[in-house]
């Protein structure tokens, strides 16, 4: 599938607006993989090559999702509905529950717990 196909099925996995426009601007010398423009409008992504271009498109989209939420959850008027606003939070929700797998709460929940005992054990320099 290619970028632009890709981008309208995230764009409604993740109840970004309509409007919201991708431009692909490959360049092998910029400073950034991508961008969302200030008025959250356009996503911009200069990845060469198409794999890591979807990779980076995902990471911005995710990026405007949560600043979305974020200014609709400090400025209510913002959402054009209370339906919008639910669907935000619930496509953010969505989206950090799918990167949550049972094995990756047990590793961090390991590690975590590994660092309080040493902790409590007074063993901080065995800690990087």
């Amino acid at each position: 599938m290619n970028l632009f196909n890709f981008f309208d099925y995230l764009k409604q996995a993740l109840h970004l607006p309509e409007e919201t426009e991708l431009k692909w601007i490959p360049t092998d010398n910029c400073k950034y993989r991508g961008m969302v423009s200030k008025d959250g409008k356009t996503i911009f992504i200069f990845d060469p090559d198409e794999e890591e271009a979807k990779e980076t498109l995902i990471h911005e989209a995710i990026e405007l999702l949560i600043v979305r939420l974020a200014q609709c959850i400090v400025n209510p008027e913002v959402a054009r509905s209370e339906k919008e606003l639910y669907n935000l939070k619930e496509a953010a929700v969505e989206v950090i529950r799918q990167l949550i797998t049972e094995e990756a709460v047990i590793k961090q929940g390991s590690i975590n717990e590994l660092i309080r005992l040493l902790k409590q054990a007074g063993r901080e320099d065995l800690i990087e």
